[in-house]
């Protein structure tokens, strides 16, 4: 098991179907080993008593706090979002540390709304001489845009772990926790202007492994906002119901 892919996920009641989906792309097309790791927020009792018996492999994790499903907030870009909808993608950061702590030597945290189309074992390989791989963009003069957090492969050691416990350190209040952007803003600072992201080594995640295009020969596809609408997407994502 020294190879086996940890996959990082969370989802609210509204995304448990596209969580689902991504299970169900990752049976079918990974051919090494892996285990999901999956906060289940604010999902109904029912729901989770019906994912559990659907899939007993995957390690779960309940959490019920206050949140607001409407959008309701704006970010300083105009971009509106829930406090539930920033609280899913912040709160995965946390996951990655207990995994981290627990010894999990490779992690892949990724957002539900992503199909794995093709196997991934490569990743492993390709990531041996770095710390993490993450989608960068260094040269976006907006600093929450510098990088994009929803597909991320880590390879544990100790300057990782202690790079992340910083990070959560940072984000661990409500306030940040329900702020969009806070997990991609707060990385993206620890690896430009700190000691702790100073010693990492820092892979680029190829389209290919995060592919908004919707390309026949990427590994993972990921669709946001009006490109979930994509025909082509939703064809794809049909293959997993």
């Amino acid at each position: 098991m020294d190879k086996c892919i940890n996959f990082v996920v969370s989802t609210n009641q509204s995304y448990l179907h596209r969580t689902r989906r991504l299970i169900n792309s990752v049976k079918k097309n990974v051919k090494c080993d892996y285990k999901f790791h999956c906060r289940l927020i604010n999902v109904s009792p029912d729901e989770i008593s019906s994912f559990s018996t659907d899939y007993p492999e995957v390690d779960i994790k309940i959490d019920n706090v206050d949140l607001d499903t409407e959008k309701n907030r704006r970010t300083r870009y105009n971009e509106m979002y829930s406090t539930e909808s920033a609280y899913c993608a912040n709160i995965r950061i946390s996951d990655v540390c207990r995994l981290l702590g627990e010894g999990h030597k490779y992690i892949f945290l990724l957002d539900v709304d992503s199909i794995v189309r093709k196997d991934i074992s490569e990743l492993i390989d390709i990531s041996d001489n770095v710390d993490m791989r993450i989608w960068k963009r260094f040269y976006a003069t907006k600093p929450e845009y510098k990088i994009a957090v929803g597909v991320m492969f880590i390879k544990n050691s100790t300057d990782i772990l202690n790079f992340f416990n910083t990070a959560y350190s940072s984000i661990n209040s409500m306030e940040h926790l329900c702020t969009w952007y806070t997990e991609q803003y707060t990385i993206s600072q620890l690896l430009l202007n700190s000691e702790v992201g100073s010693n990492l080594t820092v892979g680029q995640m190829t389209e290919k492994y995060r592919d908004f295009n919707f390309l026949d020969d990427s590994v993972i596809w990921t669709a946001k906002g009006s490109t979930k609408d994509n025909e082509k997407y939703k064809l794809e994502e049909s293959l997993y119901d």
